[in-house]
């Protein structure tokens, strides 16, 4: 006789998805149920807080950012003036856009089909929220302020950058692969 095994289901009762309370991670005592204490950092001016912080972590990425930003703008080649971490940055990113757009590319391909696929599958009506609300915004409000988010962001970027670097390009610019 065969067995099957099962996965583990978390049982979900819809009725009961709110009974949990909300943490209020604005109170000391809340976060420090998360925190190693002896690495968290409170400073208070009276009343007023200042700064909250893990401050091992903080000194960590400090520490090793600084040191990458120090060593790129100190190296200089023997020959030249010339900042050679920099020249050496450009031939990456150049490298990596021109032999790894593809995957990048499908990439996007891959999320936009699992986006559509989720919209038409059972998790299509999932509704976020209590049951009893009402949404705030129609679907044509939703798409419009989706849509002139996504040109803003667009105009934002590619407006001041892409005329830089068809600027910087120039008629010598190298392709490499």
């Amino acid at each position: 006789m065969a067995t099957t095994t099962h996965l583990p289901v978390i049982p979900i009762n819809p009725k009961e998805k709110h009974a949990q309370p909300i943490i209020d991670y604005a109170i000391e005592e809340n976060v420090l149920q998360h925190v190693r204490a002896n690495r968290w950092l409170a400073i208070d001016l009276g009343s007023f807080r200042v700064v909250r912080f893990n401050w091992v972590v903080f000194s960590m990425a400090s520490f090793v950012l600084w040191a990458f930003v120090v060593g790129v703008l100190a190296s200089e080649k023997k020959d030249s003036k010339e900042n050679g971490a920099l020249q050496e940055f450009a031939l990456w990113k150049t490298w990596i856009t021109q032999n790894f757009t593809w995957l990048y590319i499908a990439t996007q391909d891959a999320w936009g089909v699992f986006v559509i696929y989720m919209a038409f599958s059972r998790f299509g009506h999932l509704k976020l929220g209590k049951d009893n609300e009402q949404p705030a915004y129609n679907d044509a409000t939703w798409f419009s302020m989706l849509f002139c988010s996504g040109v803003g962001i667009g105009l934002y970027m590619y407006g001041v950058s892409e005329p830089i670097y068809y600027y910087r390009g120039g008629a010598d610019n190298k392709l490499f692969k």
